[in-house]
């Protein structure tokens, strides 16, 4: 492993789409590298301890702390992956989807434990964050953009988006489950 992969924070996008049999009919998997100018502020804040002014996904400045991915930390209530139809390019200051599709209805994030494994005498330290999605409706929806959002004092922060270049299309009472796995190398 290089010294420049062993200080490398990455995250992976995967995105499966069923159909109402829970047969894999589409996958996805592409390296992500749309973290926001939100995601710095957020951990400025939490490293120096001092708040920073930060756009919600209302475009309103608020005053922020930080955040954790526990929610009982710095009153984060929630942590969310979404998705929208938007196919404007990702820029460094964005601060919403494009254009958020609430049609599908959603289960809870989930978000498995912090792993480190031993590889090449070093830890790889990985989480997985993932959400299942449902079409419920009668019609095709369309799905190019996916980001995620931490909500903390009862305003949503947009921390990273991905627009995935071709559209994966969620036909009636199909299911597109959503994953991102985040890993840095130590």
């Amino acid at each position: 492993m290089s010294s420049h992969e062993k200080d490398h924070v990455s995250a992976v996008l995967r995105v499966q789409v069923f159909d109402g049999e829970g047969v894999v009919i589409y996958q996805r998997e592409q390296e992500s590298d749309s973290f926001l100018k939100n995601f710095l502020l957020l951990l400025q804040a939490g490293i120096q301890g001092t708040a920073v002014a930060i756009l919600d996904t209302g475009n309103v400045s608020r005053s922020c702390l930080g955040f954790s991915g526990l929610v009982t930390d710095y009153n984060v209530t929630n942590c969310s992956i979404i998705v929208g139809s938007g196919i404007a390019p990702v820029t460094p200051i964005d601060y919403n989807l494009q254009s958020q599709i609430t049609s599908l209805q959603h289960v809870p994030l989930l978000i498995s434990q912090p792993t480190a494994p031993v590889t090449d005498g070093g830890y790889i330290v990985s989480k997985m964050c993932e959400r299942t999605f449902n079409n419920q409706t009668s019609s095709e929806i369309d799905v190019n953009e996916i980001g995620i959002c931490v909500s903390t004092n009862g305003f949503s922060i947009l921390i990273l988006r991905d627009v995935l270049g071709a559209a994966v299309p969620v036909l009636p009472y199909q299911t597109m489950q959503v994953a991102y796995l985040f890993r840095t190398a130590i």
